[in-house]
């Protein structure tokens, strides 16, 4: 279809393989990316979806593979079902656990040096 050797992704270079696709005759119907936020305006008029291996990287990398915390748990849990699930379903689950732990996320502690605060639970 269209292969192209760049040195640095950027959304020309998405511009121009797209110029080259539809160019080609192939009708985009909906874009799955990687996360890369200048890709949203080379693809505006398409339905876009993130890629859920890359979804679950972004949430691995602050969660950890192994959270130590009973959240931190249950919401890897939920992340890794995202493969397995519609987006109603995964939505169902993920507002269940912001309301279950809605208390624990709010929990501030207070800089005794500063006194400034910050969420206790990142």
């Amino acid at each position: 279809m269209y292969w192209d050797e760049i040195i640095n992704e950027n959304a020309v270079a998405y511009q121009k393989g797209r110029t080259e696709l539809e160019g080609q005759g192939f009708v985009i119907q909906a874009v799955i990316v990687d996360g890369r936020r200048y890709l949203k305006s080379v693809f505006a008029d398409f339905p876009i979806q993130m890629c859920h291996f890359h979804q679950i990287a972004i949430i691995t990398r602050y969660l950890t593979r192994k959270p130590k915390l009973e959240a931190g748990k249950e919401l890897r849990k939920i992340i890794l079902s995202l493969i397995k699930s519609n987006e109603k379903e995964f939505t169902n689950l993920l507002n269940n656990w912001f309301e279950k732990w809605e208390e624990f996320l709010k929990e501030k502690t207070v800089n005794p040096e500063t006194d400034k605060w910050f969420y206790t639970h990142k």
